[in-house]
């Protein structure tokens, strides 16, 4: 077989498997019937996700499939061209997630990461000691997730991250003045959520400053960057790192899983009460540590394939009619909504697990054979420690 005949084969194989990605996100509801109390527009929209996920795998490509998944929303008349569109690339967190990325671009080509990540190797207290810097390292943008909300901290921490891996013993551990500027600028962007926590609301001016949003907040910084001049020159050149900085394979992934998280939860589309219908037997005579485990079991497998806020309300509508004969056992059971959190947020395994997730699995290195083996063990490994600490946390608290 020559080598143009092995290319045509390839080819093939490939236009027939996104032919069925691309059935399953037209046809499903034409080719499935109705079942358990979901509508034929919920088939349709099972469908829509389903094949999405299967063109993301089989194809590698995430802007393509996610665009088609886009039309296929409007296709099966589950929202107007406008609504999706504004669901799916007009949302704030999908601006704030274009505004950070183009920030940490512009912070990256300044070299602020390097800096900060020499910092952060020269410590003296974690010099030499990987395990402790690892978990230095992970609580710092813990906290600042708490203040960023995911999207910005996981995209800021893989910044800094890509500088420690980078860097060399010739970086220097001390600012410059550009350098300085985009890192106050950055910790700018996210006091604006904490300030929120500490502006009283009866301030005349709060409502106004409330309704910017953390988005616009860092848009503004954006503009105040290209804005403002340093020797001549824009701190900032919003173009070239609005180009170069902002992942739209990640961005459009983003959005059309938080659009499809949607979907799949929506009342009227009888998904949710689906499964509901199938999950709540299993919550039902069980001791506590055993009630622990399928809470942690059924979040963390469920979470990684459907949207992890449907998966916490609704694991935790079902545990709620449980949760009463075990506080009447001197068990402390608001460990139960601990539980559910943590878990129903242990989401990586496909691009559906969570919102933040295509940004971990778009990154370089990270294949499917590293998630299903790596992650599959790091998965099973949570599942045994947080039933262990959550049982013992609702017995002695």
């Amino acid at each position: 077989m020559t080598q143009t005949q092995k290319e045509k084969n390839i080819d093939i194989k490939y236009i027939v498997r996104c032919i069925v990605g691309l059935v399953l996100m037209f046809f499903f509801a034409n080719i499935v019937p109705e079942w358990g109390g979901i509508t034929e527009l919920g088939v349709a929209m099972i469908g829509v996700f389903i094949g999405l996920l299967v063109l993301i795998t089989i194809t590698g490509q995430l802007i393509w499939p996610s665009c088609a998944a886009y039309i296929a929303v409007i296709f099966h008349g589950y929202m107007t061209a406008a609504a999706a569109t504004s669901s799916f690339i007009g949302t704030t967190v999908i601006i704030q997630m274009v505004a950070v990325c183009v920030i940490c671009s512009a912070m990256r080509e300044a070299g602020t990461g390097e800096v900060i990540a020499k910092k952060l190797l020269t410590t003296k207290a974690i010099q030499g000691k990987p395990v402790l810097f690892s978990i230095v390292f992970l609580l710092t943008f813990l906290f600042a997730d708490i203040l960023l909300n995911s999207f910005g901290g996981i995209i800021f921490s893989f910044a800094v991250f890509d500088s420690i891996v980078d860097s060399l013993d010739k970086v220097s551990n001390k600012f410059n003045s550009i350098q300085i500027i985009y890192l106050v600028s950055f910790i700018i962007g996210i006091a604006y959520s904490f300030a929120l926590l500490l502006i009283p609301k009866t301030v005349p001016w709060y409502a106004k400053f409330a309704s910017i949003t953390q988005a616009a907040w860092f848009i503004l910084v954006i503009v105040v960057l290209s804005m403002v001049k340093v020797k001549g020159k824009p701190i900032m050149d919003a173009a070239k790192h609005f180009k170069e900085g902002a992942n739209w394979g990640f961005i459009t992934t983003v959005g059309i899983f938080s659009l499809l998280g949607g979907a799949l939860t929506a009342e009227e589309l009888g998904i949710k009460a689906w499964l509901t219908s199938i999950m709540g037997p299993v919550f039902s005579n069980m001791s506590w540590p055993l009630f622990v485990l399928m809470i942690v079991l059924v979040c963390t497998i469920v979470t990684n394939f459907f949207s992890n806020m449907a998966t916490g309300v609704i694991v935790a509508s079902l545990t709620a009619p449980f949760v009463a004969a075990f506080a009447n056992q001197g068990i402390n059971v608001s460990v139960v909504g601990a539980a559910i959190a943590y878990s129903s947020m242990f989401a990586f395994m496909t691009y559906a697990a969570a919102g933040p997730a295509p940004l971990l699995l778009g990154r370089k290195g990270i294949t499917n054979k590293f998630i299903w083996s790596k992650g599959l063990l790091a998965t099973v490994l949570y599942i045994i420690v947080a039933t262990v600490v959550f049982s013992i946390m609702g017995i002695i608290l």
